[in-house]
């Protein structure tokens, strides 16, 4: 897993922290998953940091208000500039008063106890919260290498009834440790479980399009020899991430033609992955109309996958459809909402 770069990082801190002000009318964002994700930014920022920078420890309390949480934009712009120019000149002093100017340090004071703090945040929240707090949380130490942290948040988010892509991202991670001890046979179990969240129903299947898919179990089952499955779940792949540049063809051919796909190497997935993508996309999930919407699915008459596909084109072509009489009557200076 690629080790993410002080320069990315400081990017993802910057429209974390200011996610709120250039996104108010079209977004609710939840402050705990912001808080979060400024966190885990933080972390990555001060894990890039050479150790020769010397900066005062700070304490942070993680249930900031509001206000501490969005600063003007300019403000962090202009902290984030400065803060890159003296990465780049190797300035130490000027580095460790940027990091304190940009309120690094204030969200990481110390790299031993960031994952303890963060995860302290995963018990403020409503359900639905918690659900992608720990889904993030299994994630994030995943991420950092700390396995029992990822295996204890996923156990702890399997509570709290997932479904769609939080499901899909369990069932990923469960098969994942199953990989790890040669169970292979629970490993494509949970492989196809994965993918079968994503087809709950068409308004799951729309939002999983819309977010990050994850190859961690497919990668882990190729190198295990586990060609076939890998090859049908890229193949379902298709139909759930339908942009024109996602690497799935080209993938079950190099497999099937005997070659090593590399599972990492698409900037499209990576883009859809990128922190702040996923708090702007998590966050519309808790408004209460999709809340609702997303309850209701694990209640509803189960459909197979081609029923899915279908009602997804039906109800992609009637929003298609709502849009187009929209335009019409705002061209015609008529109001849509009459």
């Amino acid at each position: 897993m690629k080790t993410p770069s002080l320069e990315e990082e400081a990017d993802e801190f910057l429209n974390v922290m200011t996610i709120v002000e250039r996104f108010e009318g079209r977004a609710r964002i939840s402050r705990l998953l912001q808080r979060l994700y400024a966190m885990r930014a933080a972390y990555w920022i001060r894990k890039n940091v050479p150790s020769c920078v010397a900066v005062e420890e700070q304490s942070f309390d993680e249930r900031l208000a509001d206000g501490a949480m969005n600063p003007p934009f300019e403000v962090m712009y202009e902290s984030y500039r400065r803060l890159l120019a003296a990465h780049r000149s190797s300035d130490s002093v000027a580095l460790g008063a940027a990091l304190r100017e940009m309120r690094v340090i204030e969200f990481c004071p110390n790299l031993g106890d960031q994952l303890e703090r963060m995860e302290r945040l995963a018990e403020l929240g409503e359900s639905h919260v918690r659900l992608i707090l720990h889904v993030d949380l299994a994630l994030f130490a995943f991420e950092w290498g700390v396995e029992p942290a990822a295996r204890r948040h996923t156990q702890e988010a399997w509570t709290l009834n997932p479904i769609g892509w939080e499901r899909y991202i369990l069932c990923t991670l469960q098969g994942f440790f199953e990989a790890c001890v040669a169970n292979i046979h629970a490993a494509v179990r949970w492989l196809e479980d994965s993918i079968s969240a994503c087809f709950a129903d068409e308004m799951i299947l729309i939002e999983c399009g819309v977010r990050p898919p994850n190859l961690l179990l497919a990668q882990k089952l190729f190198s295990l020899g586990q060609r076939v499955p890998v090859i049908d779940y890229l193949l379902a792949c298709k139909d759930v991430w339908r942009a024109k540049d996602m690497p799935f063809s080209k993938w079950i051919q190099q497999i099937e033609s005997g070659q090593q796909p590399d599972f990492e190497s698409s900037e499209t997935i990576r883009e859809l992955g990128r922190p702040f993508h996923r708090l702007d996309l998590q966050s519309r999930c808790i408004d209460a109309p999709a809340a609702a919407i997303r309850a209701g699915a694990s209640r509803g008459t189960k459909k197979s996958r081609v029923e899915v596909l279908l009602a997804r084109e039906k109800r992609l072509a009637e929003v298609k459809r709502t849009l187009e009489i929209i335009n019409r009557q705002r061209e015609s200076g008529l109001d849509p909402q009459t």
